[in-house]
């Protein structure tokens, strides 16, 4: 790595992230926290701490230098919400400037400006490849999903809460009435002695007969 350059270090506790497998384990964690595109222009490194090849610890990390200051800040942060990372991450979480330039890390890869990950990233580019197919997937589940409560809203039968009235006039004080497709009829309370009471709709009939 690059000594006096921007580094964070995300340190893998190597029994709980799988292993043997904790490569593939950790990347995937982290991808799934943090798109390349966050932290564009940056070299990626990963491998066993020094103290894990004298057997002093068991951990994984996962280093990102970057030139942009707010690289360091972005990943800490995604990863302090990653409840995946919070499983299976080591104490201390992250490591940073030169305690983490010093590791013997291998090169995995790197992000230029558009955020595409480049060069050689076999195990960081395999695991981003399965999240971001993971991410298709579960998104054109969501859309199913959507798309069959919409079809299933659209066949149930509409209940028409809309009252469309006529004007008619009241058997009882001669006054407008409204009359609804309910077969509903209300009057002004002020003016009629019937008042707003609902009328029947056949007793109304024959009273206008009468009038």
């Amino acid at each position: 790595m690059i000594r006096n350059m921007p580094t964070i270090g995300v340190r893998y506790d190597i029994d709980k992230a799988g292993g043997d497998y904790r490569g593939f384990a950790c990347w995937k964690i982290f991808w799934q926290a943090i798109n390349p595109e966050e932290i564009g222009d940056a070299a990626l490194y990963e491998g066993d701490t020094a103290a894990t090849l004298n057997k002093q610890e068991r951990v994984f990390c996962i280093a990102v230098q970057s030139l942009d200051p707010e690289a360091s800040t972005k990943i800490k942060a995604a990863l302090t919400q990653s409840e995946a990372f919070q499983r299976v991450c080591a104490k201390p979480m992250f490591v940073e400037g030169a305690g983490c330039a010093e590791e013997p890390l291998a090169e995995a890869g790197s992000i230029d400006a558009e955020g595409n990950l480049t060069g050689g990233a076999g195990v960081s580019r395999s695991a981003l490849n399965t999240v971001k197919k993971e991410r298709t997937t579960a998104s054109e589940a969501a859309e199913e999903e959507v798309a069959k409560k919409r079809a299933e809203e659209e066949q149930k039968p509409r209940q028409d809460t809309e009252r469309t009235y006529f004007t008619v006039h009241c058997p009882y004080c001669g006054g407008q009435k409204l009359y609804d497709k309910n077969g509903v009829v209300y009057c002004d309370n002020e003016k009629c002695p019937n008042g707003k009471k609902p009328v029947d709709i056949d007793r109304y009939n024959l009273r206008r007969l009468i009038f």
